[in-house]
């Protein structure tokens, strides 16, 4: 009798970790660390010379 007892316990106790484990992987969310939203996050680089001289106050604007 004992020995169903600890193989019933042990099944319960996958069976849990199982449900546990396909539970936080639908509740995972995707990670996108470019984004902000919807739109792309956009970050300045050294391009645009044409635009502005170079680290000027009109070139932050």
């Amino acid at each position: 009798m004992r020995k169903k007892s600890k193989k019933k316990t042990v099944l319960i106790v996958l069976g849990v970790l199982f449900v546990i484990w396909i539970t936080l992987n639908f509740l995972r969310r995707e990670v996108k660390p470019f984004s902000h939203g919807e739109d792309p996050l956009i970050i300045a680089y050294q391009g645009g010379e044409h635009l502005a001289p170079s680290s000027t106050l009109a070139a932050f604007e």
